[in-house]
């Protein structure tokens, strides 16, 4: 599995592709690519939802920028996590090939 990492600040989030086997047959019926992107897992004291929701926002935001991709937001905020594994998990239950996901501290 190949992991590509991003950096924001003091954030740390990841792309991975969210199956290994059949990840290409998960595409969006329009051929590009589904990213999925989970809330954010909030290391902070006080107010968190500002924070989660801003950051999968300007992620959606950015993201969605490229004709090649289509943009998954997930909003449950259950389905943060820093768990790869987990990541991944999700991702498909969304039907998503690649999932971006992290913390912010």
């Amino acid at each position: 599995m190949r992991t590509r990492f991003l950096s924001i600040a003091v954030a740390a989030l990841v792309l991975v592709p969210a199956g290994v086997a059949g990840a290409d047959e998960v595409a969006s019926a329009d051929g590009r690519a589904r990213v999925a992107i989970l809330p954010m897992v909030v290391n902070t004291a006080g107010e968190r939802d500002y924070l989660r929701s801003g950051l999968a926002d300007m992620l959606a935001s950015r993201l969605g920028r490229n004709p090649q991709l289509a943009v998954v937001r997930i909003e449950d905020e259950a389905s943060a996590t820093s768990d790869p594994h987990r990541a991944a998990e999700i991702g498909l239950a969304h039907g998503a090939q690649y999932v971006v996901f992290g913390a912010f501290t």
